[in-house]
């Protein structure tokens, strides 16, 4: 029995762990403060400095990538931040990457009026009285009343 649960505790142990150990030994061989070098091995959440910093240090942008979509942050990441992340030489990749992750945090920690269609679907908008006419449909447009082609459906 004790057996048993030390292979279902190994296992599910097993399965936390976003880097295998030669990875863990390329980012510990990069000269990062011992707070995010922590993040890193424990799976917390970065923010844009943790970022740069993993860019300024060499951190390859496939591991940095691999944390974002395993953990993710636990913020939502702004126009400033994006800015930040370009300008200190950051890839485009790599800062989409810090978006998507930014979307899921903000999916589940935030209720958003916007996801209500009281709120933002508009009884008036054209598409109530058949549409904008041709060319239009491409926006989003006419889909169920109001505009509604920003809801998720």
């Amino acid at each position: 029995m004790t057996s048993r649960f030390l292979l279902v505790l190994a296992l599910a142990l097993a399965g936390c762990s976003t880097f295998n150990d030669g990875e863990l030994a390329q980012i510990r061989q990069r000269d990062l403060r011992p707070e995010l070098l922590t993040k890193m091995e424990r799976r917390r959440a970065l923010d844009p400095e943790d970022v740069i910093e993993l860019k300024r240090a060499g951190v390859s942008d496939e591991l940095v990538v691999k944390h974002l979509n395993d953990v993710g942050v636990n913020y939502v990441v702004t126009r400033e931040d994006a800015v930040r992340l370009r300008k200190a030489g950051v890839r485009a990749w790599v800062i989409d990457s810090v978006l998507r992750a930014s979307e899921r945090f903000a999916a589940r920690n935030y209720n958003s009026p916007y996801d209500d269609g009281y709120y933002y679907d508009d009884p008036w908008a054209p598409s109530f009285y058949g549409g904008w006419g041709i060319g239009f449909s491409s926006y989003g447009y006419g889909r169920h009343h109001g505009h509604g082609g920003h809801r998720r459906h």
